[in-house]
């Protein structure tokens, strides 16, 4: 049985794993006796040979846990997949993800309020979260957020050179509006920009 951590472009970088090339891909795994379980340890070490391999080149981090039976099924998974892992890898090429998230105190009117108030509500939940995501997501070549009552939660693919901006402008952002509690995360590998696979 082997572990899957990611697919990146041939060759694959020198580190500690194994790779198996197909094409102009290749794909990380180790062997492995059965399928890892989630420990704070293994999945730190999953994220570290991602991170390796993003240090290098482009990469489709694949999520904790993806095993198939041999080789031979990992390389049958590349030829398949094929054209779908070439056009991730463009997308993501010279990026890096950035999580923010954003939380302020939601109005209690869904329990207390009358139907306009609930709604009148609901629409400055999505104003505020507006604010904040729209300026950031035109500093992204990507992104992918979810709000609800009193939290903002979005994910930006931001180019490498890009990062200084984005941050300074979330910044200037976070100082615009005080009574919002904002977090930064990352540079980390595309994990919300890969697709399903």
């Amino acid at each position: 049985m082997i572990c899957v951590y990611a697919i990146t472009r041939a060759p694959a970088p020198d580190i500690d794993v194994h790779s198996v090339a197909r094409g102009g891909l290749a794909a990380i795994f180790s062997s492995v006796e059965a399928a890892p379980e989630p420990t704070p340890d293994a999945l730190l070490a999953h994220e570290r040979v991602v991170e390796q391999v993003m240090a290098v080149q482009p990469v489709l981090p694949v999520q904790f846990g993806m095993t198939l039976a041999d080789e031979g099924a990992l390389a049958g998974l590349l030829d398949e997949r094929r054209a779908a892992f070439e056009e991730s890898l463009a997308s993501v090429d010279g990026c890096v993800e950035l999580s923010v998230r954003v939380r302020w105190t939601p109005s209690n009117t869904a329990a207390t309020g009358s139907g306009r108030e609930y709604l009148a509500d609901r629409f400055e939940e999505r104003r505020r979260a507006d604010e904040v995501h729209r300026p950031l997501a035109g500093l992204a070549r990507s992104s992918t957020s979810r709000s609800e009552p009193g939290l903002l939660a979005a994910a930006y693919l931001v180019p490498a050179e890009a990062v200084g901006p984005f941050t300074g402008r979330l910044e200037a952002i976070r100082d615009e509006h005080p009574a919002l509690d904002f977090s930064c995360t990352g540079p980390w590998p595309p994990y919300s920009f890969v697709g399903d696979r």
